[in-house]
Order: structure tokens, then sequence, then C-alpha cells
């Protein structure tokens, strides 16, 4: 049974410079309309640990994106390396979470819990170049 439920998005774009380069734009994106928890999670830590690790698999995926997006050549064009990698990405995102709620079993599995949030820690730093500077 799920107790809670995180919506997110991964948004990309890309706009060409007066130079002629292109610079790209990844964002996960949290939609809060569409997320909720239900009256018997609320208050409970270990859920809400659970469901933000959710958007941080999902911020783990736009950095891969953006990594993946910085490497393209001058040629390339932009708004097929947009459609491509963010399929790509979200297939991507589905597998790693699917993979995240059944070896934790939605929280349940403390131990499963733990070693996810180290592994997804390890993969935010190691990505950290491509995260989006806080405003």
């Amino acid at each position: 049974m799920h107790h809670a439920y995180t919506s997110y998005r991964i948004r990309a774009s890309a706009t060409r410079t007066a130079d002629g380069t292109v610079a790209f734009t990844v964002d996960c994106l949290f939609n809060r309309d569409a997320s909720w928890v239900k009256r018997e999670g609320r208050g409970n830590d270990a859920l809400l640990r659970h469901e933000r690790l959710h958007f941080d698999i999902g911020e783990v995926q736009a950095r891969l994106l953006r990594a993946k997006l910085a490497t393209l050549g001058p040629d390339a064009d932009p708004q097929h390396a947009i459609r491509n990698g963010t399929n790509e990405a979200t297939q991507a995102l589905r597998d790693m979470q699917d993979r995240y709620d059944a070896e934790t079993r939605h929280g349940v599995e403390q131990a499963a819990q733990g070693e996810w949030a180290a592994k997804i820690e390890a993969m935010l730093v190691e990505l950290a170049r491509y995260a989006v500077p806080a405003p």
C-alpha cells in the first residue's frame, strides 16, 4: 500500500546564443499539485525521506542528461538531442524508481533504504558539476 506519491518531471530546452552555440537547460521539477500523502503517512519521517529520495533520483537523471548534452558537437541537432535524451532519461528514471521501490519495499526495508540513500548521494556528488546552481 502506498502512503505517498512524489510527482516531478524532467524538462529540457535549447536556445541558440548570439555566437551560434547552443545552450541547454535541463530541470527536474517537483509537481506539488500531483504529489500527495495519505493521512496515516503524515508526520512519518521515514516516509518523507523515502519520497525525497524519489526526487533525488530524478535529479540524478537530470544531471546525467545535462552531462550527455554537454558533450554534443556544434553540428548536433539540439531538438533531436533533447527528444532522444529526454526519452532515454525518462526510461532510465522509471527503471531506477521501480528498482528503488522494489528493493526498499516502498521504504519499509530500512537497511535497503539506507543503501539507496548512500548510493544516490554518491551519484549526486559524482555529478555535482552538472547541478543547477541555487538561485
